[in-house]
């Protein structure tokens, strides 16, 4: 398939003793099988990366009842434990950049990228106290990723992390800035797959791809990376099992990865969501190779974007 990187993304809202969740991703990580499948890929040139939306590790539910003051206050002025921790708590930002080095100890030995994504909570909801109602949640977002990524380079000092732009935080930050090493991850979450992210007449679109400007201007070119959702068939299903077969728009992928090509992206990803073998039972071979042979001829005629 030609492709340089594989992605793990465990499933955010399962319980920790579901091998799908973060917790059971971490558990599996420490077996010979998947030791031997990572060197694998390696031996391949094939980086391993991981893409986690890590908030319920990084500040764990259990410190509410000690800690309230750490955690985000909700739509209706109470402290709350379901998602994100407020980012004005130095306590709070203290805590998580320390569990971001010990999440960094588990999983730096597999990076060989040394690229990192420990996300904000999936709700896209942030802290309205006083001091945070005052920044943007692309703000608080970016303060968070600044200190995950301190913690991080104390295990891995050549550590870079991402700024996840999607659904909440497509806006640039307005007050924040980011520290050297966070890199831009575009994921138009929003947008409609079956027309093209420059296709102006699509309105839904349009608006993704207007906020690339500010967040060029913010976070530069360097190591950015695109999150798209071309081969995610729980999204085009709406996240209702059965999924059926994943329609694969060749034309569109195609003009996406021209276009963020000519806006500077290094390299091109996209969720596989439900590829897997059910699927290839009900619908056969699903369509890597073509997938993998659109971003090759892309990079070639950019000059060298990744993969």
């Amino acid at each position: 398939m030609g492709l340089t990187a594989l992605g793990l993304h465990p499933v955010s809202e399962a319980p920790g003793e579901d091998p799908r969740s973060m917790e059971g991703m971490l558990q599996g990580m420490k077996t010979d099988d998947f030791r031997r499948a990572a060197e694998m890929l390696f031996k391949r040139g094939i980086d391993l990366e991981f893409e986690l939306h890590a908030m319920r590790f990084l500040m764990p539910p259990e410190n509410f009842r000690e800690h309230p003051q750490w955690f985000r206050v909700n739509e209706h002025g109470s402290r709350s434990c379901d998602f994100n921790c407020c980012v004005s708590c130095w306590e709070a930002l203290d805590f998580v950049q320390e569990r971001a080095r010990l999440l960094a100890e588990q999983i730096a030995p597999f990076s060989t990228s040394h690229r990192y994504s420990f996300w904000t909570s999936d709700s896209g909801k942030f802290c309205h106290c006083e001091k945070c109602r005052e920044l943007s949640l692309s703000d608080q977002a970016l303060i968070l990723y600044n200190r995950i990524l301190r913690g991080i380079r104390e295990e891995d000092p050549q550590a870079s992390h991402s700024f996840l732009a999607y659904q909440n935080t497509m806006r640039a930050p307005e007050k924040v800035r980011p520290d050297g090493g966070i890199f831009l991850e575009f994921a138009p979450f929003d947008r409609d797959s079956s027309f093209a992210i420059g296709d102006k007449n699509c309105r839904r679109n349009a608006e993704q791809a207007d906020t690339l400007g500010p967040l060029f201007e913010m976070f530069g070119t360097k190591g950015s990376q695109v999150l798209e959702y071309w081969l995610d068939i729980s999204r085009f299903y709406q996240w209702k099992r059965p999924f059926g077969e994943l329609p694969f728009y060749q034309g569109v992928l195609r003009r996406d990865a021209e276009f963020y090509a000519a806006r500077g992206f290094e390299s091109i990803t996209s969720f596989g969501c439900g590829l897997n073998a059910a699927y290839s039972r009900e619908y056969g071979e699903y369509p890597m190779l073509e997938y993998g042979r659109i971003l090759r001829e892309c990079a070639r005629q950019s000059a060298g974007s990744a993969i």
